[in-house]
């Protein structure tokens, strides 16, 4: 069943649809920045479902339109986090003692990840990963297992706890093509114990190393498939595409990570709750 959006009819109606697509791209890129750099998260829970729509309408071929909305959403994510990552940074949420070891265990996990996708069930690890989003939205939303005093913790944990967080994050984040904010957040607050504008902000700048390799893996591997792509295209990304997320991630991005400082802990915590429920909802209904 092809994914349908609001904006459908709207599209369908422009003369030029490309121009249109284009105009869509930019305000999904906004909303995702915006998510990024509010949330920590790479923003592909908002921009892959509108891609798996979008290429087809305007006439990429569908044998390489998912793998272009999966290569192109993490290709934008990867800079999305990034302009997310240096905000939260110049605002103090970033843990760098506690980083390096993260981000090693996400790329070894990243390896870990893609090498199971191809062995395991796709739908097993889905349903999986739905109950495990279900069980984080309700420990984070309702505040199970976590200490008043949390918020003030900024602590280190041992090496030997943050690397298999990291590995898990990675693994988990590259079977399934997100940027792993969804799955990095819960963990660094209910297993390491962050702070929640902590473990936003470690996790908005451990997004770009996952979703940089997995773009990387989707360009070299379009441009050894033998597959005709549409114009402009590097492998599995759509370059202009590609600019019109980045473009309006960017702005959306650092008006999130501003607001991240604003807004209640308590607010921020159940607003991510409800972005998991969505996340869950979606893959168990899909």
């Amino acid at each position: 069943m092809p994914f349908t959006s609001p904006f459908s009819n709207w599209l369908v109606q422009w003369e030029d649809k490309e121009i249109a697509a284009y105009l869509l791209l930019l305000f999904t890129g906004l909303l995702a920045g915006f998510l990024a750099g509010l949330l920590g998260i790479g923003g592909g829970v908002i921009m892959v479902p509108l891609l798996f729509y979008l290429f087809p309408t305007i006439g990429f071929p569908h044998e390489v339109a998912v793998h272009m909305a999966l290569g192109t959403s993490l290709a934008a994510a990867t800079f999305l986090s990034l302009s997310s990552s240096l905000a939260h940074i110049k605002k103090g949420h970033f843990h760098k003692e506690g980083f390096p070891f993260v981000a090693a265990g996400g790329l070894l996990g990243a390896l870990i990840g893609s090498t199971i996708a191809t062995h395991v069930n796709g739908l097993i690890m889905k349903k999986a990963f739905a109950l495990l989003l279900f069980y984080a939205a309700a420990r984070i939303g309702l505040n199970v297992g976590v200490k008043p005093n949390q918020e003030n913790n900024l602590s280190t944990p041992k090496p030997v706890v943050l690397f298999p967080v990291g590995v898990m994050v990675g693994a988990i984040a590259s079977f399934f093509g997100i940027g792993g904010g969804v799955v990095a957040v819960p963990l660094m607050v209910i297993v390491l114990k962050f702070p929640m504008t902590m473990a936003v902000g470690t996790s908005a700048s451990l997004i770009p190393f996952i979703t940089g390799t997995g773009a990387l893996g989707y360009i070299l591997f379009g441009t050894t498939s033998g597959h005709l792509f549409p114009a402009h295209s590097l492998g599995y990304v759509h370059l202009p595409s590609w600019i019109c997320l980045v473009l309006g991630g960017a702005l959306g991005a650092q008006v999130g990570a501003r607001l991240t400082a604003k807004v209640k802990v308590e607010v921020l915590r159940r607003a991510f709750a409800v972005l998991l429920l969505f996340t869950a909802l979606k893959i168990i209904l899909k």
